[in-house]
């Protein structure tokens, strides 16, 4: 049985048999390598090398043509893609399915076992299955209505992935490679003169990569074929140019128009936000702005993180510095033997207590600071800061820690 996927490549061998001290003798004046041990490629079948290193088959004699990355050199797995084949034209013949021109269908093998498939419809730049299919855990992190208009965006940044996949097989016509032309132009006029508001998700830099080898494509010609690396390079771009439109809600009634621009009703802080804050002196609201102005409607960008953690970690390292300097402050304090001559014997005396006092705080300001600048490098990143974003209370528990160093100062 197969069932209807989007492109993934989930269903890939990550990993192979370990051979202890591997021996491989090169006979004498040896000077080719696809000899009698190199796999044969079964009839009707087509092969190809994707330009970061995936074999993937083409077979051309199905109903349709099939593209697959199944190993299907090994003999059970080849009979097993082809039954699956036959099965679905068979389902095809006996309902009498009549398909578009250039269409191809997609057969891949889950780590599961089982067999997971979709179509690819080139004229229309979209895929399809031949039942229904659950497409709405794939319109996360938006939580709307969406209309056909609006999945129609995430679908051709589908459909472009699944080219980059494929690249061998697919020859982008002018029109096509004409419209990701002016896409690019635009994102990088975006980039320029809106800067940080803009929202395009690629940086300047492949941007303008993307758009000279783009140029570069146009002037191939009947060429194109031979340069599948360039080809799936333009592939991967309109794909997150189209992932970008599909959050934007471009073309739709609300759109975005800025990276700042949340498409939901503002949220009011909850109670334990209320009560906290002023104890620490108002520390997490400052903190859960910035992380609610990083995290709009849930999606972290790689601009708006990299100058949310530019602002965090230099905030945490002035803190550090002047609770160092406070501590030490303190202790030349309690090192004056007149402070001891100010109590009752054998009892501190209440600048004593409140040295002592400080002194702690300003080490708790320290240790969490240092604490805050370790675990930032490693355990939070945006991906962490992005799903916590999706609950009501979990960007607030974070401008709580992140805010830890500064209530501690504070208060020492």
């Amino acid at each position: 049985m197969v069932w209807p996927r989007a492109p993934t490549r989930l269903g890939q061998v990550k990993e192979v048999d370990k051979v202890p001290n591997p021996q491989y003798n090169i006979p004498a004046f040896q000077l080719s390598f696809s000899g009698p041990d190199r796999p044969k490629l079964p009839d009707n079948w087509e092969t190809f090398v994707h330009p970061e290193g995936t074999r993937y088959f083409k077979k051309t004699d199905a109903f349709v043509p099939v593209l697959t990355e199944a190993w299907i050199y090994e003999e059970p797995l080849r009979a097993e893609i082809e039954q699956y084949i036959q099965s679905i034209s068979d389902y095809v013949d006996g309902n009498h399915i009549s398909f578009p021109p250039n269409v191809y269908l997609v057969l891949e093998l889950r780590q599961t076992g089982r067999y997971g498939y979709y179509f690819v419809n080139h004229d229309e730049k979209c895929l399809f299955w031949l039942e229904p299919f659950d497409f709405s855990h794939l319109l996360v992190p938006l939580e709307i209505a969406s209309t056909d208009s609006h999945v129609s965006l995430l679908m051709q940044s589908h459909y472009w992935y699944h080219n980059e996949l494929f690249p061998h097989v697919y020859e982008i016509d002018n029109m096509k490679l004409n419209e990701i032309t002016d896409m690019l132009v635009y994102s990088i006029g975006d980039l320029v003169m809106a800067g940080d508001n803009s929202l395009v998700s690629v940086n300047l830099k492949t941007l303008r990569v993307a758009l000279e080898l783009a140029r570069h494509h146009q002037e191939q010609g009947d060429e194109r074929w031979n340069h599948p690396g360039g080809a799936r390079f333009i592939y991967q771009i309109a794909s997150y140019l189209y992932y970008d439109r599909f959050l934007n809600l471009f073309g739709e009634r609300v759109v975005r128009l800025n990276a700042y621009q949340s498409i939901y009703p503002p949220s009011k802080n909850s109670w334990f936000m209320q009560v906290i804050s002023p104890l620490m002196l108002f520390g997490p609201e400052g903190h859960l702005g910035r992380l609610k102005t990083t995290t709009v409607d849930y999606m972290v960008t790689r601009r708006s993180w990299d100058s949310f953690t530019e602002k965090t970690f230099g905030e945490w390292r002035e803190t550090i510095l002047y609770a160092t300097v406070l501590l030490n402050s303190n202790v030349a304090f309690l090192a004056i033997q007149s402070v001891d001559a100010q109590g009752v014997p054998k009892r501190q005396s209440d600048s004593q207590r409140a040295s002592y006092l400080s002194v702690i705080t300003s080490l708790g300001s320290i240790i969490f600071g240092l604490l805050m600048l370790r675990q930032h490098r490693g355990v939070i990143t945006s991906q962490l800061v992005a799903n916590r974003s999706t609950t009501s209370f979990g960007l607030e528990a974070l401008a709580i820690v992140f805010s830890l160093p500064y209530a501690l100062l504070m208060w020492s």
